[in-house]
């Protein structure tokens, strides 16, 4: 059993078709696959469990549109259902930052894969920003990591506002539990004018997987939005 996750910005102006024709098609062919999938103009955010040959059906279903062609597709191994239910729900957000602009023409935060996010973790002149909320920062974060001390992440676009002095001319290492909320994030920071952002690709999870002992830097465990509560370095 398996694990997927995947989010993928694209013009998706039809997501209310898309949402109606994925409805049917998961409970009608694909009845034992669990998970989330929220649809927005924007694009698409999910995160599904079941067994992998429906799983790899279900990306198909997307690949077929060009839109998804090269969408990114993260995959984790479980031994039990992490959600209950199928939920695919059409959203003015696939994350909700809640901001006018959409951000649409600010390149994204550069990529660091594990062994560069830890060169620049190393770098004392680096300041790491936690992009989740104060609840998940508790349960665990990297050393030395800023806490923005948010309740939702649509309250990040705020916390810059007031702390951008601070992070104009730094070297900012941004990162999250799957890497989207990042997406946002850095575009928002770069249009303020904090240029030199970086994120971690394929956040946390992605992470977790790619290093092991003291290569992994991470203190606690990991909150992840589904029956586990949490997860810790050595689950995946």
């Amino acid at each position: 059993m398996q694990l997927i996750s995947f989010y993928w910005f694209a013009d998706l102006a039809d997501c209310e078709e898309w949402c109606e024709s994925l409805n049917s098609r998961i409970s009608s062919d694909f009845p034992e696959i669990r998970g989330t999938v929220l649809l927005a103009p924007e694009g698409v955010n999910a995160a599904l469990c079941g067994e992998k040959e429906q799983l790899d059906d279900i990306i198909k279903i997307f690949r077929e549109d060009d839109r998804f062609a090269v969408m990114p597709v993260r995959r984790f191994p479980i031994k039990k259902y992490v959600f209950t239910r199928i939920k695919i729900k059409c959203r003015k957000e696939i994350i909700n930052f809640r901001i006018d602009d959409p951000l649409t023409d600010i390149p994204p935060a550069k990529d660091l894969n594990a062994a560069q996010w830890n060169q620049l973790m190393a770098d004392k002149d680096t300041l790491v920003l936690d992009a989740r909320n104060s609840f998940e920062f508790d349960v665990g974060s990297f050393p030395d990591a800023i806490n923005p001390q948010v309740e939702r992440f649509s309250h990040l676009a705020s916390y810059i506002d007031e702390n951008k002095d601070k992070l104009l001319n730094k070297k900012v290492a941004i990162f999250c539990t799957g890497g989207i909320r990042c997406e946002k994030l850095g575009k928002y920071m770069k249009k303020q004018g904090i240029q030199d952002v970086y994120q971690l690709e394929g956040g946390i999870l992605q992470y977790f997987q790619d290093t092991k002992g003291t290569d992994n830097l991470w203190e606690g465990e990991c909150f992840v939005f589904d029956e586990r509560i949490s997860v810790s370095k050595q689950d995946l």
